[in-house]
């Protein structure tokens, strides 16, 4: 039987560009192809000595997705500090750069955003902090309550020891949840302009290592995992929906009927009971947390274009939208987003095309610096706007013939 020729060579002496190339004439032989065929997908347009390093193992090629750009649209933004005070409050005019292969999506987001535009829109975005679980393992229940005492007696300078990691890193937080033997502590940090949830992972495996060596004698436990779930990272939870997660993002706007009925199309009244019937009750018959239409497609697109972790969008998407018709004959809608989990360093956001993308986001003055917040106010206000437009396509049944006709190529 031959050996399968490995594709990991990340060891032997060359260079990530020479690397890509054998790696390129292997997947040619291995899969009995002519390079010609695969050129496109071979060149690759992005810095190869940092990503193949960095980003991308075995990288081979690059594949490429239109972006397109939203807006402008202007709102009245405050940022929020994790103790809830207000940091920073004024208008800033956004644009929303969105990476998709989605026809529609761009135009769809683009019309809701002017409609946002010319209502009383508000940005309200908050930093709640990364968080990350730890399991521990005690000898019984007893032992377990024990840790968990002692602990919460000497959080401080288990605090101390995380922090020495990073000083870009802040302990904010912890909550014990213990299953018998078992210890979950939910870690929450403010991790400045990162994402953070490598930084997160790096500080707490580093505190523990110190902090085990100071347990008294009488009290044995172990660490199990650093990441038990409890953070909850990239999957649904109800946790993250009470606590959020990264930056807590709520939107909202008043809007008049008559602006609603000539860009939308569609009547306030049928615009909140398709919301109604769709974002409530159909939520509740399929028991979804998510109570939106189609958060999920603009995080996504705004995800791509900016070099954020695209599968957070997953927790992202448990967003609640919220339609209602005020007395004044205005339409006020609203949206939550709880786990916005954004960056403007670390991971893929020092990429250069995803760096410029962020650069366009704020409308430039000699003081605007597209900051982590920032990046987590234009999540918002992309993804209300696909919320507005989307569902009056919806209710005016025109969602088909939008897709037919933007989304579909007129040459078969």
């Amino acid at each position: 039987m031959t050996q399968k020729k490995s594709f990991f060579i990340r060891d032997i002496d060359a260079s990530e560009k020479q690397k890509v190339a054998i790696r390129q004439e292997l997947l040619c032989s291995v899969t009995s192809t002519k390079k010609e065929e695969l050129e496109d997908f071979f060149v690759i347009g992005l810095p190869v000595d940092i990503a193949g390093q960095k980003n991308c193992e075995n990288l081979v090629g690059s594949v490429e997705i239109p972006v397109g750009v939203a807006g402008p649209v202007t709102a009245k933004v405050a940022y929020v500090s994790h103790e809830g005070a207000i940091l920073e409050k004024k208008s800033q005019t956004f644009l929303i750069p969105l990476a998709t292969t989605e026809g529609a999506l761009v135009a769809s987001i683009h019309r809701g955003l002017k409609i946002l535009d010319l209502g009383k829109t508000t940005v309200i975005v908050q930093k709640v902090g990364m968080s990350r679980s730890v399991v521990f393992e005690c000898q019984s229940i007893e032992d377990a309550i024990t840790f968990s005492k002692y602990f919460s007696q000497n959080y401080a300078v288990f605090a101390k020891f995380c922090e020495e990691t990073s000083s870009h890193l802040q302990f904010l937080s912890h909550e014990i949840f213990m299953r018998d033997k078992l210890l979950y502590i939910r870690f929450v940090f403010d991790t400045d302009e990162a994402m953070g949830m490598n930084m997160v992972t790096i500080a707490l495996s580093h505190a523990w290592d110190k902090f085990k060596r100071q347990l008294p004698d009488h009290i044995w436990v172990s660490l199990l995992t650093v990441s038990g779930n409890v953070c909850t990272d990239k999957k649904d939870s109800m946790i993250n929906r009470l606590r959020g997660r990264g930056y807590f993002v709520t939107v909202e706007t008043r809007l008049a009927a008559q602006e609603v009925e000539r860009l939308l199309k569609v009547k306030t009244k049928e615009l909140v009971k398709t919301h109604l019937v769709k974002n409530v009750i159909g939520s509740n018959v399929a028991g979804s947390f998510a109570q939106n239409m189609h958060v999920a497609n603009a995080l996504g697109a705004f995800y791509l274009a900016t070099g954020q972790d695209v599968a957070h969008l997953v927790a992202g998407s448990e967003a609640s939208v919220h339609f209602e018709l005020l007395e004044n004959n205005e339409l006020y809608v609203a949206l939550t987003l709880p786990n916005v989990s954004v960056g403007t360093v670390g991971g893929g956001t020092w990429l250069p095309k995803q760096t410029q993308a962020r650069s366009i986001i704020l409308e430039k003055n000699t003081d605007t610096v597209v900051k982590a917040h920032t990046v987590a106010a234009a999540t918002g206000l992309a993804s209300l706007a696909g919320e507005i437009s989307g569902l009056a396509a919806l209710a005016t049944n025109t969602l088909a013939s939008a897709h037919a006709k933007l989304g579909r190529s007129k040459k078969r």
